[in-house]
This record gives C-alpha cells, sequence and structure tokens, in this order.
C-alpha cells in the first residue's frame, strides 16, 4: 500500500446539545496535528548509578491542532457571532472530530475536546481571506469509525 490520500479530511464541531450534533467546518484547506508528546520528569538521584540522567514518562498530551480556512463569514461554523472565533472569545470548551477520508466500508476519526487558542487572519493583496485556526486540544483522544 502506497499510502492514504489526505483529500477528504474533515473537521467537525459539536453544539453541546445532548445528544450532541456535528457539524463540518466549512473551507477547510490544510490540518496540522494532533501534535501528540509525552512529558517526562528527571528522576535521577545522588544514588543513580553512573552519569546518565534517568527520566518516568508521567503524562500524554494530544497537543494542538491546526488548520487554515478560505474563510467565509456566512458559514455558520467560521461566522464571527457564532463559528470558532464566537468559541474562542467566549473561552468556550467543545467537542470536535477529526473525521478521515471514507474508505469503502467505514471512516475512521479521532474525537476529542478543545479550546480554540488561536485565530489569526490574512488579507493577502494577491490571494483570499483565510484564517489558520489553533486548537488545544483538552484531555484524550478517542479514535473510533463512522458507518461508511
Amino acid at each position: 500500500m502506497a499510502g492514504l490520500a489526505a483529500k477528504g479530511t474533515t473537521l467537525w464541531v459539536g453544539d453541546g446539545a445532548s445528544p450532541e450534533v456535528f457539524s463540518k467546518i466549512g473551507k477547510v484547506k490544510s490540518i496540522s496535528g494532533p501534535s501528540f508528546s509525552v512529558d517526562f520528569v528527571d528522576t535521577t538521584t545522588h544514588d543513580t548509578a553512573g552519569n546518565f540522567r534517568e527520566t518516568a514518562a508521567v503524562l500524554c498530551a494530544a497537543g494542538d491542532l491546526q488548520f487554515t480556512v478560505n474563510y467565509d463569514p456566512s458559514d455558520a461554523t467560521l461566522a464571527p457571532a457564532t463559528g470558532l472565533f464566537d468559541q474562542m472569545q467566549n473561552l468556550e470548551r467543545k467537542h470536535g472530530q477529526l473525521r478521515f477520508p471514507p474508505s469503502d466500508t467505514e471512516e475512521t476519526m479521532m474525537s476529542f475536546a478543545y479550546y480554540v487558542s488561536g485565530h489569526p487572519m490574512s488579507f493577502p493583496v494577491d490571494g483570499i481571506i483565510e484564517a489558520n485556526i489553533s486548537l488545544k486540544i483538552d484531555g484524550a483522544i478517542t479514535w473510533g469509525t463512522i458507518p461508511a
């Protein structure tokens, strides 16, 4: 297998209701992350043999997820009063999904809680308006599938 094409990957945001309904974030271009990592604590003591530090793995972090959108304020997920910018300015913790391109039988996805941690925009004279959005993932990521 040569690899999986990334085109068709989608990001979804939950409405917070019960049961939660997810809406696809519109006009997503490139997605980077989550940026998984492990935190370590130095456990070296005066009794440690030799001259090398010892460590203990203590916590995992899902890190950040960044993506660029062609900014369109008519899209409710991007609109200043209802979308990601509004979530950021109100410090809202939301639920999201990163859905992989579908295969013939199922669609793999990651589910997670997040805060919008950045929403810079660009207005190039020779281009289109873009927003480069950052999500800070809060807690664990859950892997799952959506039937095709």
